[in-house]
């Protein structure tokens, strides 16, 4: 799959727990060819502060929506988790294979 820049809208970002939130946006074209294991990479700010993008590996795509489990780790992640549904955020699409787990022998 390509690099895609793309804009997206927050559909939801629920508390799971003290350190985790679910967050579901509206991305059509994305949960069509986006699979689980698959990273997202986030511009967590309308601005440039924090200047890098976070990934985010998708784990639900379905009807028009895909979902992350993201865990609030320091500053991105916390501005990321304070964002209010209908928001727009840009992000780069998945751009590699889903990571695989691999059997022990």
């Amino acid at each position: 799959m390509k690099k895609i820049h793309s804009t997206h809208t927050i559909l939801s970002i629920k508390q799971v727990c003290a350190k985790f939130v679910q967050i579901a946006i509206e991305a059509p074209q994305l949960a069509k060819t986006g699979r689980p294991g698959q990273f997202l990479n986030v511009r967590v700010s309308d601005g440039s502060d924090p200047l890098l993008r976070r990934p985010f590996g998708i784990y639900r795509a379905q009807d028009n929506i895909v979902e992350m489990l993201v865990e609030i780790r320091g500053r991105g992640t916390a501005m990321l988790a304070r964002k209010k549904p209908a928001r727009p955020w840009t992000s780069l699409d998945p751009w590699e294979d889903p990571l695989r787990c691999r059997r022990r022998r």
